[in-house]
């Protein structure tokens, strides 16, 4: 999809984090997206392997190139990060909060990009309040 690439500029981390934040929600939140992902769950228990493929091929390369990001600035010294793999999951999931579950189950449709960048600054200045080197 290229939602990660922007993990790849040089780019300051804030920049950064809502280059990839907002691409992230944009894609996640779109109709035909959304229904790839109610079928994977809708069928996951009985089609073997499905919903791993699914998650290894796309949940998790997401989360592989943020971790892999996050790993370059804590080498760097711009971010102090015990576990960066956790700190890739808690950033990728606080920037959809409130707005893809909506879609996923049908309740809402999905988010304007004024919500989309709102919640994605709180979730980068979440991230930097815990995570930036002081």
């Amino acid at each position: 999809e290229g939602v990660f690439d922007a993990v790849q500029n040089h780019d300051d981390v804030e920049t950064t984090l809502m280059n990839v934040g907002t691409a992230f929600v944009n894609m996640l939140c779109q109709p035909g997206k959304v229904s790839a992902v109610r079928t994977v769950i809708a069928i996951a228990e009985r089609a073997g392997g499905i919903g791993r493929k699914f998650y290894e091929t796309g949940p998790a390369v997401g989360l592989a190139r943020v971790k892999a990001y996050f790993d370059a600035q804590v080498k760097e010294g711009t971010l102090v990060i015990e576990d960066t793999e956790i700190a890739a999951a808690q950033f990728i999931e606080s920037c959809h909060a409130t707005m893809f579950k909506p879609v996923l189950f049908n309740f809402g449709p999905p988010p304007k990009p004024e919500r989309i960048k709102h919640v994605v600054g709180i979730a980068v200045l979440t991230f930097l309040a815990a995570y930036a080197k002081k």
